[in-house]
């Protein structure tokens, strides 16, 4: 985005070895990677990221910090959910998910957001429109 060159100038200011800047990507080769996701945003609505870091066995560490996040992580199985902006937590439970075995998430959340249930709420709502 529009800040990238002054991160970029940032990141080489504080001689960060670790940061790369990829621009817009196919997500798919990072999922199968990785292991983590951590979600640090402020807002969100629902973001689509949990279920696709879930949908590849991603463990999501999120900051509960927008109305969805109790629901798409409903408990630990699934993922971390952190009292918003506590970063001494967040930095816990990633050190506990990095240095302990790899422990797949439950994926059971993702049943919630089928085709076959999504579309009757939809279209409900969208019939008691006047």
């Amino acid at each position: 985005g529009p800040e990238r060159g002054n991160l970029e100038r940032m990141a080489e200011r504080l001689k960060l070895e670790n940061v790369h800047f990829e621009g817009v990507q196919e997500p798919a080769p990072y999922y199968r990677k990785a292991r983590i996701l951590c979600l640090t945003s402020t807002h969100e609505g629902m973001p689509m990221v949990i279920n696709e870091a879930l949908s590849y066995g991603c463990v999501p560490v999120v900051f509960n910090s927008f109305h969805a996040a109790e629901d798409m992580l409903p408990d630990r199985e699934t993922g971390r959910l952190i009292p918003p902006f506590s970063l001494r937590l967040f930095a816990r439970e990633l050190d506990e998910l990095m240095s302990g075995p790899y422990v797949p998430p439950s994926t059971r959340v993702l049943t919630n957001y089928q085709p076959e249930k999504v579309i009757p709420l939809w279209m409900e709502c969208l019939q008691d429109q006047p």
